[in-house]
């Protein structure tokens, strides 16, 4: 199983955008892809016509140390999806300690079969929800606009990513 992040600290860039064509693309490639959407304002899970889960049966649950109920992995037409909930912003203020950012990879490691790539969708900020995407990974891709300041958005993304893959 590939698990790649589309990650970039300025917002705007075509991280959302990137993140269903791309799992698209790699569907109809004859791929089994789970998307996974760790932005609390959750437009991802919007762009694919879902309303707002429970927060119980969303992302948050990949960040809960002993929950009884997985998050729902919703079946869309090219992928599925494991939407999110804006209770991820609450409850990043409770993730402070330095394993809170293994939370991902350990869920995945465990809980995820049957599928050929996760692409986890994140925030334009450096966030422990995005810490967790890229320690969770094999691959981050850094979509970036034309323009100066996603360029310089995907510079401090780059500086972020090296340090995950020197340390954590």
């Amino acid at each position: 199983m590939i698990i790649l992040t589309v990650c970039n600290h300025k917002g705007g860039t075509g991280k959302t955008t990137t993140s269903i064509n791309l799992s698209a693309a790699l569907s109809l490639s004859g791929l089994r892809v789970l998307v996974i959407d760790l932005d609390p304002q959750g437009f991802l899970t919007r762009m694919m016509g879902m309303g707002e889960p429970p927060p119980g049966k969303s992302s948050l649950q990949l960040f809960q140390q002993d929950t009884a109920s997985p998050p729902i992995i919703q079946s869309l037409p090219a992928f599925d999806l494991i939407p999110s909930s804006p209770a991820l912003s609450t409850t990043m203020r409770k993730l402070t300690k330095p394993t809170d950012v293994l939370w991902a990879r350990e869920y995945l490691k465990g809980s995820i079969d049957g599928y050929d790539a996760v692409l986890l969708d994140t925030a334009a900020a450096v966030t422990v929800y995005s810490l967790n995407a890229l320690v969770a990974s094999d691959m981050v891709l850094i979509p970036v606009a034309p323009e100066y300041q996603p360029v310089v958005g995907a510079e401090q993304t780059w500086q972020t990513v090296s340090m995950v893959r020197d340390k954590l």
